[in-house]
């Protein structure tokens, strides 16, 4: 048995495989999911943060809390129209019966979102189907006339949004990029929240606004 080189990416072992070659994988269930009872907690918000790749599970969460929202009546010709869906395509009417987007109580769902520049703004046209329900948030740091800007910048440029769902409303919050990401995703929510408990005047000084905020992320966590 030759050993394996392994190069930790699945793109590159599979873009140096030849075709009909036999593949080697392994599956693993993911701890990364929703809660298995959202649709009786339709009322808590979802946050998305995420940059590049990091959006990939992100497209498993919408399309669960649009299904999962729905009568059973319409789910079937739902899949079907996803399934015939050409993400490319400029034609988006119709993609979705009407009464897919008709129930009240569904889930609000917010993404953050970074990347180099428009070029790679991954799964935008699919995002724009759902605009009933995700808010997207682009963040573009290579994008030609416009200044540098990250998933942080967006993030406290949308504080309130992002207070009110998480404090407020008991929501839910997932990142999904590299650790680098998590580091700023952290730090910067911690600033959120600390600067809204000063203004509020649920704490008075900064440090201890600070330790309450971070108290409050790692319970979350």
């Amino acid at each position: 048995i030759q050993p394996i080189n392994r190069k930790g990416f699945c793109s590159n072992y599979l873009a140096d495989s030849e075709v009909g070659e036999p593949v080697l994988l392994y599956l693993k269930e993911s701890s990364f999911h929703l809660p298995p009872s959202l649709a009786a907690q339709s009322t808590r918000p979802i946050l998305m943060i995420g940059a590049g790749a990091g959006i990939a599970p992100f497209r498993g969460f919408w399309q669960k809390v649009m299904m999962d929202t729905q009568d059973s009546s319409i789910q079937k010709d739902v899949i079907e129209r996803l399934a015939s869906l050409e993400l490319k395509s400029d034609d988006s009417q119709n993609v979705f019966p009407e009464e897919a987007f008709g129930n009240a109580n569904i889930t609000s769902m917010a993404m953050f979102f970074g990347c180099r520049d428009k070029n790679c703004n991954l799964l935008e046209y699919e995002t724009n189907l759902y605009k009933n329900v995700i808010t997207r948030f682009n963040a573009f740091s290579r994008e030609a006339n416009l200044p540098k800007q990250y998933v942080s910048d967006i993030m406290k440029e949308e504080h309130n949004l992002i207070y009110d769902a998480l404090v407020e409303r008991n929501g839910l919050i997932y990142v999904c990029g590299k650790i680098a990401l998590a580091n700023v995703v952290f730090k910067t929510l911690v600033f959120i929240i600390a600067q809204q408990l000063i203004e509020q005047n649920v704490v008075e000084d900064p440090e201890s606004a600070n330790v309450t905020a971070e108290d409050f992320i790692n319970s979350l966590i």
